[in-house]
């Protein structure tokens, strides 16, 4: 049986000095749901785990990026002397807890680290002595909202084509409206970004040039803006996996589920969920164990494409080494290593190309619904000329759909 050991929000990882950095998270601090968002002096939680037979040595570097994540090279925005935590304090796991030795705990900013910059930012866990050997990264989104904005989201009916099933044709419109300030340049407004849930890595985007059926962009000559996205599915809410109960789920090898296999759930209705996150079991607790868990989905037949694994546990990437192994009777399975606790995830349909998941479908075996309780996070971008040139985020908004 291939067992996938799962490193939570992490997306480079290499095995060094025999060690392994397991259950990478960032979140808000105090508020572990929330994805790592934050506005205005709210701070950043990181946490991980490490399997090693003594205690590691790291560092946490810091780095502002573009828009796309991508780091950016400008001397004036690598935040020297304020972006390297060195020292890292660890706790020693209970003995009796199974796949990790040590446990990493730290809130920033604080003393040591800044964050100056509004935008988009990585953090890389390097070695102690060199930082060009990283073990595992993780993102994080820091906002100092300078203008209000106005977001509304209202159910609509798709238009211009027909949906099969009809459910498919649920959509929201999600219009964002804004007052540029004089001391703002309006040629310097780049786009809306909306982040749905935690899948930082899927996000919608709105630019000037793009005026379609679907995606639009207003302005009034003056210092008024609207952007518009109208054909955005709500899907439906997450399915989850509660691992924490020690005798219904034992180490080291258990179901996701004991009640029956998974099914598809296209007309079902779905109970409510973490919107995308996961919760752990305290790492103190004795039986805060690895555990490897089986999924199992039995579909109604056989998808025309392969059928992925995604959850909070990937940080809601489609990656190739999630595809579900599948047997005869439209059984499709998987086992992967997780920490007790409880985990949203779904199953969707992709293709892989070189390396690369695509074609995902994220409907066909969840279900559409506008019922779905989902978080929405709007960022407005704009090329701020300060320091030589930046992709800067200047408002921010969160709503969400459904019943709260």
């Amino acid at each position: 049986m291939r067992i996938l050991a799962v490193l939570l929000l992490s997306v480079t990882i290499v095995s060094a000095q025999n060690l392994l950095i397991k259950s990478l998270k960032a979140s808000k601090a105090g508020s572990e749901l929330l994805p790592p968002i934050l506005v205005d002096g709210e701070k950043l939680k990181v946490e991980f785990d490490v399997e090693s037979s003594k205690t590691p040595d790291f560092k946490i570097v810091f780095r502002f990026c573009d828009q796309n994540w991508k780091p950016v090279e400008n001397i004036f925005l690598q935040n020297n002397g304020f972006n390297i935590e060195h020292n890292l304090w660890f706790d020693k796991l209970p003995t009796s807890v199974r796949g990790a030795d040590y446990r990493y705990e730290g809130v920033f900013p604080n003393g040591r680290i800044k964050f100056p910059f509004s935008g988009k930012w990585k953090f890389y866990i390097t070695d102690g002595f060199d930082t060009s050997q990283v073990f595992a990264e993780g993102k994080f989104i820091y906002v100092k909202n300078i203008i209000p904005l106005d977001v509304s989201i209202r159910n609509e009916r798709l238009q211009g084509r027909s949906t099969d099933p009809s459910i498919f044709g649920q959509i929201y419109n999600i219009t964002t409206k804004f007052i540029l300030p004089d001391t703002l340049e309006d040629f310097r407004i780049k786009n809306v970004e909306i982040i749905k849930n935690q899948s930082l890595e899927f996000p919608i985007i709105i630019t000037k040039d793009f005026t379609g059926s679907n995606k639009y962009f207003e302005w009034n000559g003056h210092t008024g803006y609207q952007f518009t996205v109208n054909d955005v599915q709500p899907g439906k809410e997450y399915r989850q996996a509660d691992l924490r109960d020690i005798h219904k789920y034992s180490s080291p090898s258990t179901n996701a589920h004991f009640d029956g296999k998974d099914l598809s759930r296209l007309y079902e209705s779905a109970p409510r969920d973490f919107n995308g996150a996961y919760k752990l079991v305290n790492f103190k607790n004795d039986y805060a164990e690895y555990m490897n868990v089986t999924f199992e989905l039995r579909a109604p037949e056989k998808y025309y494409d392969d059928v992925y694994l995604v959850g909070s546990f990937t940080n809601w990437h489609v990656y190739p080494e999630f595809k579900m192994y599948l047997e005869d009777d439209n059984l499709y399975y998987l086992t992967v290593e997780l920490k007790r606790g409880v985990y949203d995830y779904q199953y969707v349909t992709g293709l892989e190309e070189d390396g690369v998941v695509n074609n995902i479908n994220w409907l066909i075996i969840e279900g559409n619904d506008w019922n779905t309780t989902n978080d929405y996070y709007v960022f407005v971008y704009y090329d701020s000329a300060k320091k030589g040139g930046y992709e800067e985020i200047i408002g921010y908004q969160k709503i969400y759909s459904g019943k709260k």
